[in-house]
């Protein structure tokens, strides 16, 4: 309604059809009501770039660091599926990208120390690479992860800290 201060946007919202050749350029959109035509003063323009953030992989959930009887951190999360994850007879979630990537980074004191890129949801934060990197084992790390997507880029980062 007029004066309203949001506006629902569900499954009756079309997606927009704008080419991929599109993505990132500023364009000039309109919303207003669906029960108005588009040429009704009722609808306004709205400038905004088309960014695909809907293409963009889902933050992995469930992070995980677990020290090793060596001292090496097991680094671990779940990826999430924007289509087909509702399936739950599935083992897991079904990978809705061309390959599995993922972009592991771990902070310190607020900066990064490391950064992995690996093909399956885990990695190994050695104790070389921890004396590398903190002078030491490391005691407290914040782990963040995303998803990468062959047509979208890096996806949605998770974070979470852990006392190890």
């Amino acid at each position: 309604a007029a004066g309203a201060a949001f506006a629902l946007i569900g499954s009756a919202t079309p997606s927009s059809e704008a080419p991929e050749t599109e993505r990132g350029l500023t364009l000039t959109w309109s919303a207003g009501p669906a029960t108005l035509p588009r040429d009704d003063a009722a609808y306004a323009p709205l400038v905004a770039p088309l960014t695909g953030r809907g293409l963009l992989p889902f933050a992995p959930t469930r992070l995980s660091a677990r020290r090793l009887s060596n001292g090496d951190l097991r680094l671990a999360w779940i990826r999430r599926a924007r289509i087909g994850g509702d399936d739950f007879d599935a083992r897991e979630v079904r990978l809705g990208e061309e390959t599995e990537a993922y972009e592991a980074e771990i902070w310190f004191g607020g900066v990064r120390v490391r950064a992995f890129e690996v093909a399956s949801p885990a990695a190994l934060y050695t104790s070389a690479q921890q004396a590398v990197d903190l002078g030491g084992p490391a005691v407290e790390i914040e782990l963040r992860v995303r998803q990468i997507s062959a047509v979208a880029g890096p996806g949605l980062t998770a974070a979470a800290s852990f006392a190890v």
